[in-house]
């Protein structure tokens, strides 16, 4: 009775919008069959709404395809789909025949797409609210395989196919199947240093430390847990772009370069700079601090004797009430001619302080 029931709502409710009405306002690209909702809450983020609601993150992503951005986007008081058409898993909208290559032995599903990879034997049937990041992060692929194994997709997934099957594995030579990302190194020239793959266009040259990014992740996560400025990350990965538009799970990110003694010299006053410092920082100042990662303004105030309106006004880049303090960059904590109080250089002020 029940399957006939759902059957009947499957069929009649198209013309009137979800299958059950969401509590509150929903974003527009939400699956329509939706029949169970969650309204987030500052406290949410998609990971607590899965684990609330014992679905998987790739399905939040295709019920909720405004929430698979590298940000996990959640508006607060919105409606978010959490169960799609009661459970029932919806039918194929096309149908769907097989056939066997003629190479290797593979049942094929049609459709697919121009230029799938001949040596596949895994596939995914893409579903209404599917993004190419959806697909690879439920397979644990990376975007290079997809890219490679689905080309006409494109590069950018401009042209995935609703209904199409697409490749998800392959067979290799040994008659395994891939279906995760491989790591190989090479060496780049010139420095000696070992570099996994895939990493994206233009990664730092001397870039010596690595991290593989992973589905969810965001910039502002990735360099606060190695201790480095926003800035020299969009700076050693550029094709990352300027507000982590880019970032993409299965590639490698640069987290650390190799270490450079050079400094600056400011014109006009002699002193020495070190690297790197936020912009607009005093053209006068002759000692600094290099920033750690659980800083704050006011400790680094207290340990030089400084005021907190002067420190602001020596570096306005961190904002007036400390907000863009940025681990990893260095700081002005003393210009000519201020008084201060007397402190004991540490071991990261050496070299910084004037002559």
């Amino acid at each position: 009775m029940l399957s006939h029931l759902v059957s009947l709502l499957v069929f009649i409710t198209p013309t009137l919008g979800y299958l059950v009405d969401p509590p509150t306002t929903a974003p527009g690209d939400t699956i329509q069959d939706c029949t169970s909702w969650a309204v987030a809450t500052s406290s949410d983020t998609c990971e607590s709404i899965v684990d609330d609601n014992f679905i998987s993150l790739p399905d939040l992503y295709i019920y909720n395809p405004s929430l698979s951005a590298s940000s996990c986007p959640l508006i607060v008081g919105d409606s978010y789909c959490v169960e799609e058409n009661f459970g029932v898993p919806p039918p194929p909208t096309t149908s769907s025949t097989t056939s066997s290559t003629t190479s290797n032995g593979i049942s094929t599903p049609s459709p697919v797409q121009t230029g799938i990879a001949s040596n596949c034997n895994k596939f995914y049937y893409v579903q209404d609210g599917d993004t190419c990041s959806v697909i690879a992060a439920m397979y644990g692929i990376t975007f290079a395989q997809f890219y490679a194994w689905n080309p006409a997709v494109g590069s950018t997934c401009a042209t995935l196919g609703l209904h199409d099957y697409v490749c998800v594995g392959t067979l290799d030579a040994t008659g395994t199947t891939t279906t995760t990302a491989s790591t190989t190194t090479t060496t780049k020239p010139g420095n000696g240093i070992s570099t996994p793959t895939p990493v994206q266009t233009g990664i730092a040259s001397n870039c010596n430390k690595f991290y593989e990014v992973q589905s969810g992740d965001i910039c502002d996560s990735i360099v606060a847990a190695y201790g480095i400025s926003l800035q020299n990350f969009y700076t050693w990965n550029p094709a990352v772009g300027s507000s982590c538009t880019t970032l993409i799970p299965g590639d490698y990110v640069c987290v650390g370069i190799i270490a450079s003694s050079a400094t600056t010299t400011t014109s006009g006053n002699g002193i020495s700079t070190p690297t790197p410092v936020q912009t607009g920082i005093a053209n006068n100042c002759n000692r600094f601090y290099l920033v750690q990662s659980g800083d704050v303004c006011d400790t680094i105030v207290a340990k030089y004797g400084i005021a907190l309106n002067n420190f602001y006004a020596w570096n306005p880049a961190v904002g007036s009430s400390c907000t863009t303090l940025i681990p990893g960059d260095y700081v002005c904590v003393e210009v000519i001619g201020s008084t201060t109080t007397t402190t004991t250089p540490t071991a990261r002020e050496h070299l910084f302080l004037a002559l």
